[in-house]
């Protein structure tokens, strides 16, 4: 490929990359910012790339940490791609969502991050990348269906394991009301 292809083909993938709605990133073994595209940089205004990781941390709540640098690692050390959900800390506004005074009630943002590692032909570790996948909107459409089928068991006296399901989802969208 000539270096004129090559620079074509980045201008296209940097195009794409920035009207994506899926927050993508590259980061160094050494936890430094690459790149971050718009919808990244959305979910984490402010952040210190300086920081990398570290940085990036703050932004999660405390419950997924331990997950975050789980799954680091397993990028960095193992070597090999991997899918976890994050919860930022972050306030976001979810369209339509009014308190009566008419002001947006905040509600922590859950993410689907999916991360590989690219590595060289020694196998060594060259950096890492991710997308970010805003996962709340999915499961405001599965909080219905989780109820219903909650609902339509417990009527029929089947008690399985949809207690502990509603549990789950429950903790997790404290926000959400059942009725």
């Amino acid at each position: 490929m000539s270096a004129k292809q090559i620079k074509e083909s980045e201008a296209r993938f940097s195009r794409f990359a920035e009207m994506s709605d899926v927050g993508m990133w590259i980061m160094g073994p050494d936890e430094s910012m690459i790149f971050a595209n718009r919808a990244w940089w959305k979910d984490l205004p402010g952040l210190d790339t300086a920081k990398g990781l570290e940085g990036w941390i703050t932004y999660v709540s405390e419950e997924s940490r331990p997950t975050l640098r789980k799954h680091w690692s397993i990028l960095v050390h193992e070597k090999i791609q991997t899918s976890y959900e994050l919860q930022l800390t972050r306030p976001w506004y979810p369209p339509g969502a009014e308190a009566s005074n008419g002001m947006p009630r905040p509600s922590n943002k859950w993410i689907l991050v999916t991360a590989a590692p690219e590595l060289d032909d020694d196998g060594e570790l060259k950096w890492i990348w991710g997308c970010n996948t805003d996962i709340r909107s999915v499961e405001d459409i599965t909080a219905p269906r989780i109820h219903l089928i909650f609902i339509t068991a417990t009527r029929s006296g089947q008690s399985c394991s949809c207690n502990s399901v509603y549990r789950m989802f429950s903790k997790r969208n404290a926000s959400l009301k059942f009725v």
